[in-house]
């Protein structure tokens, strides 16, 4: 590794603020691969030069953050002396990119159903929304068979979003649940029409349903009487006119 003096000190400054800068922007530890890669600097030594000058002027300087090195993975770091301040904001000194993204999508369509942000952000958004309501950024009520998400007041203090904006923001909330309350009315109607138009087929299909045909029972013709038949043996014999005489 080439030693502090033979790096060139213009190039080592500018490095510093690329791996200063991409520090602050990532928010979690990265490995020194890492930090090059962000900073589009691939001389390992000038990187990690840059880290050790970054770690020397936050712990010297009157700064609220100090740089930390765990199992050679930097972060920046609140100082232990003003936690209690971030802790009152209720802000967590450590929110994800997926956390945030899934803020912007709120942020973006609010007033907003749940179900649609699962469906842009899928169901890992179930946890980013547990986690920013707990950190007051929003705020869930239920709402049909899903919940109706807002922006909570810690949102606009977090992003310092100025009154004018803010009173953009609040109108152009107020429009989209006017509009979502039209839609949810809409959907009713549609659902209640169906289910009735549903009950009357049914109904339909009930009286229409084929009688059985019942075929008569037909009597049968009585058969006439057959002869009795006598054997020839038994026939009567014709009287005799003689003996009749006598």
């Amino acid at each position: 590794m080439a030693s502090t003096s033979s790096l060139d000190q213009n190039k080592l400054a500018e490095i510093r603020n690329r791996v200063e800068a991409v520090l602050f922007a990532g928010g979690d530890k990265m490995d020194l691969e890492q930090i090059s890669r962000m900073a589009r600097v691939y001389e390992s030594d000038y990187v990690l030069e840059a880290l050790k000058l970054l770690e020397k002027d936050y712990g010297e300087k009157t700064s609220s953050f100090h740089l930390v090195n765990e199992d050679n993975k930097w972060k920046f770091h609140v100082k232990s002396k003003y936690l209690n301040i971030a802790k009152r904001l209720g802000v967590k000194t450590e929110m994800s990119k997926t956390i945030i993204e899934t803020l912007a999508v709120v942020a973006w369509k609010v007033p907003v159903k749940q179900s649609d942000v699962i469906a842009i952000r899928t169901n890992k958004a179930y946890d980013h929304l547990a986690e920013l309501e707990k950190a007051g950024f929003i705020t869930r009520q239920r709402y049909g068979k899903t919940k109706l998400i807002k922006l909570g007041k810690r949102f606009f203090d977090y992003f310092e979003i100025d009154e004018h904006m803010m009173k953009k923001l609040v109108d152009r909330a107020a429009k989209r649940a006017e509009e979502m309350e039209a839609q949810k009315e809409a959907e009713q109607e549609v659902e209640t029409a169906e289910a009735e138009k549903s009950q009357v087929e049914d109904g339909e299909q009930e009286t229409e349903k084929p009688k059985e045909n019942i075929v008569p029972a037909v009597e049968e013709p009585e058969s006439p009487e057959e002869p009795i038949e006598e054997e020839p043996g038994e026939a009567a014999e014709p009287e005799d006119p003689e003996k009749k005489g006598e």
